[in-house]
């Protein structure tokens, strides 16, 4: 029985208010206004672009937030009092329905509007005003209140403080060993010949410059006389020149025959240059191009020497085996240092930067710690493994890393400026951007934009945003975020 009663004082309630509100409108309609479809008020909505920029706008009716009846009775009562003049931009707001007979409560006061809701600043209240959370920048927030105290109560909210520190790395990224591509390389002859000599094996160590094939080769006997042939040319067109030169002294030739014979010898110079260049590009040295100049002797055979001292770790010159220009004969490497090649998560992005020292350890090579140096990393996250390659260079004087080795890395800390660390459970995100909640009081809370770093073992950074003394939710913000969100859904303004 007593619940027919509260009931029916409900329904009693609801259609008294209704019948308030339409008194209300009707009071300020003036005469001859024209109704249309979809208006709610005596002129239709304001073009945008003529919009006053400091003032709120109701997009559910059209009008400045501080003129809306509906979304405002109390400016209907005042209405009553001050009847509109004729002619009077009409009101306007955020947007929300009107639900159930439910007053917003909204006041219009020297600061701005005033949402008597949630007692806040409109400008400032999340759940009347969700929209703006994408405008904030990070340390910047919104301001969420909850129904009541008890509604707090309920949502089992617990707070703490950030805590300062470093947040490290626990855990570890893969890697593998492999040859320093930048002290590697792949020896070919630059012409075709026959292998007449293999000087080297594999394991070899070798000095830079050591020879470490000889091959017969027609282009280079070819080479040979062509740089015989350019010097004997040059000889001659100098022998040519310093007479005419002579016989213009005394005035016996013409200047013309003069320079003819000087542009000459240039030209022999030139092609004498070229052809001395094209030997050492075959692979001869300065000192043995200079020899066949002066002894005009030299076998017609290609040498291919080591570019660096290291390590032939592949072969592949057999003697009196045909070989073609480019094809690989061996595979050099400096095996002083190797890199080690990483694949990090990418939700472990933030901890791995170049420069960064790690400590590498083998599961082939138990109780060995080699250090190294992060030197690249990739700017792409793998489509398929998700994961970011990198790149770091070890040590390996010793000899005693192989290639292909597996292994796991360990970030060695740095002297690195100090964060805010908060739970991983206490950021929301809301369009994609990291948000946390803020306690302001026991049923107010902030919707704080925030800036993150690193995550690990459940836990976050907080490069901008919070404070040491802030009280940060660290339970129940899934429920705050469900509350703010509520509004979006022109929930925010309505009693459950």
């Amino acid at each position: 029985m007593k619940t027919l009663l509260r009931l029916t004082g409900n329904l009693l309630g609801f259609l008294i208010i209704s019948l308030g509100l339409v008194y209300a409108y009707f009071a300020i309609q003036p005469e001859g206004a024209e109704s249309r479809p979809g208006m709610t008020t005596v002129q239709a909505a304001i073009p945008p672009q003529e919009r006053d920029p400091n003032r709120l706008w109701c997009r559910e009716h059209g009008l400045y937030e501080d003129e809306c009846v509906l979304c405002h009775p109390e400016l209907a009562a005042q209405a009553m009092k001050e009847p509109a003049v004729a002619g009077e931009v009409p009101p306007d707001a955020h947007g929300h329905a009107y639900e159930d007979g439910h007053d917003h409560g909204h006041v219009q006061t020297a600061e701005g509007l005033f949402c008597g809701e949630h007692n806040l600043p409109e400008a400032l209240c999340g759940i009347c005003q969700p929209q703006l959370a994408e405008t904030l920048k990070p340390g910047e927030s919104l301001k969420i209140r909850l129904r009541s105290l008890e509604a707090a109560r309920k949502a089992e909210i617990q707070t703490a403080k950030p805590q300062t520190g470093v947040l490290s790395n626990e855990r570890p990224f893969l890697c593998e060993t492999a040859f320093n591509q930048n002290r590697f390389a792949r020896i070919a002859p630059l012409t075709d010949g026959v292998i007449q000599n293999v000087r080297v094996d594999v394991g070899d160590l070798v000095k830079e410059g050591q020879i470490l094939v000889e091959i017969a080769s027609p282009e280079i006997a070819k080479a040979h006389n062509d740089y015989l042939k350019a010097i004997d040319q040059e000889k001659l067109k100098e022998r040519v020149y310093q007479r005419e030169k002579e016989l213009a002294a005394k005035n016996i030739s013409a200047k013309q025959d003069l320079h003819h014979a000087e542009a000459e010898y240039q030209i022999a110079r030139t092609e004498t240059q070229t052809a001395r260049q094209q030997l050492i590009t075959l692979g001869l040295t300065s000192e043995e191009v200079a020899q066949l100049g002066n002894t005009r002797t030299s076998p017609p055979r290609l040498l291919l020497r080591a570019p660096f001292a290291g390590t032939i770790v592949e072969r592949g010159a057999v003697l009196g085996e045909a070989v073609k220009a480019g094809e690989p004969l061996f595979q050099l490497a400096d095996l002083s240092t190797l890199w080690l090649e990483l694949s990090i998560p990418e939700d472990q992005a933030a901890f791995a930067r170049k420069g960064n020292r790690i400590m590498a350890e083998f599961t082939a090579l138990p109780g060995l710690q080699v250090e190294g140096t992060i030197d690249w990393i990739s700017p792409q996250v793998g489509r398929d493994t998700r994961m970011i390659k990198a790149r770091a260079v070890i040590p390996n004087e010793e000899g005693i890393l192989k290639t292909g080795l597996f292994g796991r890395i360990h970030l060695v800390e740095e002297d690195q400026a100090e964060q805010r660390i908060v739970p991983q459970e206490a950021v929301q995100r809301v369009d994609g951007k990291p948000f946390v909640f803020v306690r302001q009081d026991d049923d107010l809370f902030d919707l704080r934009h925030v800036r993150l770093g690193g995550q690990s073992g459940g836990r976050v950074e907080i490069l901008e945003g919070v404070s040491p003394a802030d009280e940060v939710v660290t339970a129940g913000s899934f429920t705050l975020k469900s509350e703010f969100l509520k509004s979006r859904f022109g929930a925010g303004c309505a009693h459950d």
